[in-house]
Formats: structure tokens, sequence, C-alpha cells
């Protein structure tokens, strides 16, 4: 037995012995408390799913927030990762492009312009660009994922749901914290990583914090071509926030943020039905003649201001992003000269948002609000070349623009003390022009521009006969305005996908320590946008009619004791089907042999894709004082069932299991922190990223097992 399996023995069976002593639980929370550490209760979570500060319990809809402390038992450390510990998200990668799945809700598309129709906030300014929504999560507070169509308070593009990161901000004690780390992949190669955080008062009324974090691994792959090890990444991130409070209610907090990571795994393509000779086919061997990478650099700023009436509470976030990806793939995935893709992203946003959440004024309570956002994304270029360097077949220039627009307003009435009625409405005006030429062949520039417009109403009830039971049904719109489709030339956009959902659920404490929330869900979604393949592999949009999506979800936390806490989740949606979607054109297989042909059959009744019928999740925390300090273990299992990433459902994922675990301790009053971790310690291999081109179908891997040691130390 070599020395990483001895490791992952001793991880699973710490984690596991430890798991089953009662001790103090590491919980689902987000602030400490110590009253509650010390008793069988559960800690009570507040939110701000719906723009203003609510006991989770009590928002009627489906809400599921993962802590810091929660995102460190489960060993997840990137954005990537949020799908092991969230059941009806699944998140996948198109090429290097983030694509969140939310209850088989998912964008398709990596043209210029593209959004996803899972919206990503970080600090209330929203990120649209999807090769920047690939980032780590080393100074995150917590994370709030929302089910459903949020079509009146996070309107845009957010007909499957919305994710809310929130990072530390600055606090009027001086703290902080930093972490070394380092893992060995099974078959070799390190992944180191520093990370840190402190925040101190500079006066009475301004505080600082500031945020970093450096990474890089050696990487996974083998390259055959070469004999080399091959995928590495190397990653830096920085953060400073600035919080200024002049007098009560009355805050400006400003975020600066700046990021860049060179990413060689993404692209560490393997044909999986290559027509070309010498092509790998054993999992994590590539051989690939150019080397493909993803660079990308990040920044931006934004500024929150706060400001607390008699009447309510005043809002404002400004925010200025740009993210520069560049990307070379071996688009053929073998060791022969024939498709690299070779593209340059940049985009830049601007936002501003204002919103004014109400007091109590007898039974009713309002929210109002309004949104401007300016983007604009190109291809500089975007190419598919023989080699680099090497002839041409394809190469555009061409850009997105889009200015969007948008006012909301919601109200709430306590009709009842047990019966509580929102309803709101949102409406959304949207500009997008498009403009494109090529440069091989030579075509001349050309231009189009288009106007979407929608109405996406909300109306809830929610029953709660006492403080610990919540009983809801609600009903919403979401709306993803049409688009055109850069990487080709601007033509007729793809229509606006639209979103009907009907919900209904409960959020229960039926004892001390015991939460369990349920949802059912039934959605129609009309002109959901697709994305098909060309002869080039190139993206092509297209609308795919409609679709049903139909299914439930469960999440329980129970603290069994002062010291054990243990929580689960899962999704179950057994209807993911096409209603209508005919002529839908995609590449597939050849029969009997490599490479791919384009096929155009009628799509109604099959099921979606990157939707499992079944995503679980559990997770077992512990912690307890012993006269040498503190120790804790924790493991965390998500499964998901089989589901196919593309519409010939060539390149599929079989149903899989990952488990990730840790023990630790902390000498007393020292503020270290030492820590044994593995991450995938059955060494379960499965795809996380696909490139489809006319050659064949790509597949990257995901990391396989990884054992590591971690020193913390906090002040």
């Amino acid at each position: 037995m070599n020395s990483i399996s001895l490791l992952r023995l001793s991880v699973l069976t710490g984690a596991s012995a430890l798991a089953l002593v009662p001790a103090v639980a590491l919980g689902q929370t987000t602030a400490a408390d110590m009253d509650a550490e010390t008793s069988n209760s559960v800690e009570e979570i507040v939110v701000t799913a719906q723009r203003r500060s609510e006991r989770l319990s009590e928002v009627p809809l489906t809400v599921n927030v993962q802590s810091r402390e929660r995102l460190a038992s489960s060993g997840v450390v990137s954005f990537k990762e949020l799908g092991q510990v969230t059941p009806g998200l699944n998140f996948t990668f198109i090429g290097g492009a983030a694509q969140p799945t939310m209850r088989g809700i998912s964008s398709q598309s990596t043209a210029a312009g593209a959004e996803n129709n899972v919206a990503i906030y970080v600090d209330g300014l929203y990120q649209s660009n999807i090769y920047g929504n690939s980032f780590d999560l080393p100074d995150v507070d917590r994370v709030e994922v929302l089910k459903g169509p949020q079509g009146t308070l996070y309107g845009r593009n957010a007909t499957g749901g919305a994710i809310l990161v929130y990072t530390r901000n600055p606090e009027f004690t001086t703290t902080g914290n930093v972490e070394i780390s380092n893992g060995r992949f099974d078959g070799g190669g390190n992944d180191f990583r520093v990370k840190g955080f402190f925040t101190t008062p500079l006066s009475e009324q301004l505080a600082l914090s500031v945020s970093g974090q450096y990474a890089h691994n050696d990487g996974y792959f083998r390259d055959v071509l070469r004999n080399k090890r091959a995928g590495k990444i190397t990653s830096k991130n920085f953060r400073a926030k600035m919080l200024f409070e002049p007098s009560d209610g009355v805050s400006f907090l400003l975020n600066g943020f700046y990021s860049k990571k060179n990413d060689y795994s993404v692209f560490a393509t393997q044909n999986r039905n290559s027509p070309f000779p010498n092509t790998p086919t054993k999992k994590y061997d590539i051989a690939n003649d150019t080397e493909g990478f993803l660079k990308t650099e990040q920044y931006g700023v934004n500024l929150r201001a706060s400001i607390e009436t008699d009447a309510g509470t005043f809002t404002s976030i400004t925010g200025y992003g740009r993210v520069k990806p560049q990307a070379v793939a071996d688009a053929d995935g073998s060791p022969t000269a024939g498709n690299i893709y070779d593209l340059n992203q940049p985009a830049e946003t601007i936002s501003q948002d204002l919103s004014f959440a109400s007091r109590d004024f007898g039974i009713f309570s309002f929210l109002v609000g309004a949104t401007a956002y300016h983007g604009k994304e190109e291809f500089t270029p975007l190419a598919v070349r023989a080699a680099l360097p090497g002839p041409t077949f394809y190469e555009i220039v061409s850009s997105s623009r889009t200015d969007a627009f948008a006012g909301f307003v919601e109200t709430t009435a306590k009709v009842t003390p047990t019966i509580t009625v929102t309803g709101g409405v949102r409406y959304s005006y949207e500009n997008r022009e498009a403009r494109g030429r090529l440069v091989v062949p030579v075509v001349p520039e050309q231009r189009a521009s288009a106007t979407f417009r929608d109405w996406t109403p909300r109306v809830s009830i929610r029953y709660s006969p006492d403080r610990d039971y919540n009983f809801y049904v609600s009903y919403g719109e979401g709306f993803k305005s049409g688009l055109f489709d850069t990487s080709g030339l601007p033509g007729v956009p793809v229509e606006p996908e639209t979103l009907n959902a009907w919900e209904a659920g409960f959020k229960t404490s039926p004892f001390a320590g015991l939460q369990i929330n349920g949802a059912l869900f039934r959605y129609t979604v009309s002109d959901l946008q697709t994305q098909t393949n060309n002869e080039q592999g190139l993206a092509v949009l297209a609308n795919a009619g409609k679709a049903r999506i139909e299914g439930g979800e469960l999440e329980i936390n129970y603290r069994i004791t002062p010291e054990f806490r243990v929580s689960g989740s899962g999704s179950y949606i057994p209807t993911a089907k096409y209603l209508d979607y005919e002529n839908a054109a995609f590449v597939a297989p050849v029969a009997g042999g490599g490479g791919v042909d384009t096929i155009v059959p009628n799509l109604a009744g099959t099921r979606i894709a990157k939707t499992p019928k079944w995503q679980l999740n559990a997770l077992a925390a512990y912690e307890t004082s012993v006269s040498f300090g503190t120790i804790g273990a924790s493991a965390n299992v998500s499964y998901s069932s089989y589901f196919f990433y593309e519409l010939s459902r060539f390149v599929h994922q079989d149903r899989y299991a990952l488990v990730n675990g840790q023990v630790y301790w902390s000498p007393e009053n020292s503020g270290l922190k030492v820590s044994v971790w593995g991450k995938n310690l059955t060494n379960k291999t499965t795809i996380n990223n696909y490139l489809v081109n006319a050659t064949g179908f790509n597949v990257v891997y995901q990391a396989p097992l990884e054992i590591g040691l971690s020193v913390g130390y906090e002040f």
C-alpha cells in the first residue's frame, strides 16, 4: 500500500470514527453564537434573498444557505464545487465557460454577450461573463442559492434562479487569519495554496479589510506526447474593502477586487471518438499537438450605500467590472494538427441598483427599486485554425452590446396573524446590438439590433401557525432576453426565454435541534435557449420550443446533541423534457467510426441535458474539547445519478458519489489549527468539461483523489 493510500485510509477512518462520537458540531450557520453552540438548538439563519434581512424560515421560496464553516467542513474551496453541497445545482463547463444548471434550467451558449440563466452576484454585483465565474472562495462569508425564477427582485437572467455570494466585510475589531495548505494528487502533482484575511478599525467610523490567495497546482494529467505532467493551474486573488459609518443607520462599503488565473487544465482535452491515430483513451492521458489554456484576468470595484430612515432602508449598489479571457484549445483532442480554437473575449460592465425596503406600515410593507446595466463583450478574434501557427479555417471579429433597465415593486400584507401574502411585478427592457465581420473568409461588417420587453410577476401565500412551522405556495415568472449569435455574422436573434413556475413548500422545526425544509415545483419553459454546433464545431444558438420540469427537494439539519450535527439534502427531478423541439440540428458520432455527423431529429419527449434525476448530499461534523486542545472531524458525501452533457448523449456521466473528509486539531488558546484532509477519497473519475467540434467529442476530467495538510492561524 503506497503512502497516499495510507493517508486516504487514515482520513476516512478518522472522519468516520469521530463522526460517531457525540461532540460539538460544525454547523450550517451564518454567524457564531456561543449560546447555540452549547445547546441542541439549530442557529437561526438570516438571509437577504428578498433584498432585506429575514429569517430563512419565513422566506416563501427555496433558499439553500452555505456558510463559511459549512463550505470548509465539506471541502468546498471553489465556486464550481457548490453543487456538492447544493441539491438541484449541477455545475459544469462548456469549453471552459461556467454553465450552472439549476433544476434543469441552464444556458448552453458560449458566444460573446451570452449570459447564464442562473444569475450570479458577488457582494451585490452581477457577474455576467461566463468565463469569469469559475473563481475560488478564499474570503467567502456565505452563499445563498435561490431556486426558481427570481422574476421580480433579481429578474435579469434569473429564470433558473440566482446565486448570491457574500465575502467577508470589515469589522471594528482587529482580527484575521492565515492558512497554508498543500495537497498531493493520486498519481503525483502538488496542490499548494496560501490565503489570508485581515480586518482592523482605522477610526471609530472607518474600518478596513484585506484578503488574498495564491494557489498553484502541478496538474493531474499525463501528456503522453511530451512525456510530462500537464494541466497546471496558477491563480491569485486580492480583495480590499473600506467600511465608513459616519452615523447610526448610514454606511458606505467600498469593495475592490483583482484576480488572475492561468489554467492549463480546462483544455486538457481527450477526444472520446477521435478519427486520428494515437489519440489516448486512458483517463487523465492527453496528447494534444497544441497545449490548451484559459487565461483570465478580472478586476472591478463597487460601492454599496445604505441609509436607514424612519420609513425604511434605502440601498444603492454601483459597480464596474472587467474580464479579459484568452483561450487556446486543441479542439480535436489528438496529436494530429486538426482544429485549434483561438479566442480573446474581453467584457466590460457598468451597473447601478437602487432599492427601498420599507418598515411595516400596519399590516403592509413594500420594496421598490430600479436597475440599470450596460455591458459590452467582444471576440477579438474567434478563430479556428489547423495549428498555431498554421492555416486558418475561420476567423471572426465581433461584439455584443447590451443596455438593460428594469423597475420592480413588491408588497407584503400580513392579512391575519398566521397568513402573509406577497405580490410583486418587474418590468424589464433590454436593447441588444451586435456587429461582426469575417476575416476568413473575408466578409464586410454587418450590424443588427433588437429590443426585448417583458413583465414578470410573483405572488406567494405563507401560512405560519407558529414560529416553528411555515407553509407556502408561490407562482413566479422569469424572463431572459433574446440575443445574437456572435460566433457568426449577426442575423435574426434567438427569441427570449420565459418560464412559469409553481412551487409549494414547507420550513419546519418540529423540536429543538431539528430543521426540515421541502418543496415541490413545476416549471413550464417557453423558447428555451439552447446551443448546438455546426460542422466547424462553433456554437449555433437556437430556441427549443417548450419544456416541462417537475420535481421536489428535501433538506434536513439535525443537531443530535450539543456536540454532534448531521445534515442532508436531496433533489429528485423525474420530469425534465422537451415538449416541442423540432429540427434540433446538432452533431452526433459517426456510426462505426470517429468524427461527427450533423443530424436533425425531433427531440420532443426527450430529457433535458445536464439534469440528473437524483442529487443527494450529506454532512456529518464533530468537534470536542480534550486535555490537549480541540479535535474534530467532518465528512461530506455527494451523489449524482446519470446525466448527459449534450443532445447526442454521447458525452455523459454515469452515476457517482464523491467523498470529502478532514480531521483536525487545535491546541488550546493558541489560534492554531492543523488539518489532514482528503478530496474525492474514493477516487472517482468524473467529467466536468466538454468540447464538441467537427472532429469529435472532447472531455476533461475532474481531479482524482487528493490528500493534503493545512496549517492555519487565527487571531
